[in-house]
């Protein structure tokens, strides 16, 4: 794992500090691959961090994945309902 600064991740989530850490695709909640390949059939997955609260509570998750030649960022919460995705621009 490596921990990148704190920075905010999806636009609900401002306000709140955080931390992000890079994690395995593995260790991605079912519940959280699942949402993505519902709403993103042909998804493949890039790669994925884990968002803490300070207090080491899980705010969310942001996924990377290509869909149709295009790369999106999304994030989701710990039950995972997708809460935004944008577009990957730096490539």
């Amino acid at each position: 794992m490596n921990e990148s600064a704190l920075h905010p991740a999806a636009p609900e989530l401002e306000g709140f500090a955080q931390t992000r850490v890079e994690i395995q695709l593995e260790e991605l909640p079912e519940v959280v691959v699942e949402s993505i390949m519902q709403a993103y059939p042909d998804a493949i997955f890039l790669d994925a961090e884990l968002i803490t609260a300070v207090d080491g509570s899980v705010i969310a998750y942001a996924v990377e994945i290509e869909d149709d030649d295009v790369e999106l960022e999304i994030h989701l919460d710990p039950n995972g309902t997708i809460l935004d995705s944008e577009l990957e621009t730096n490539k």
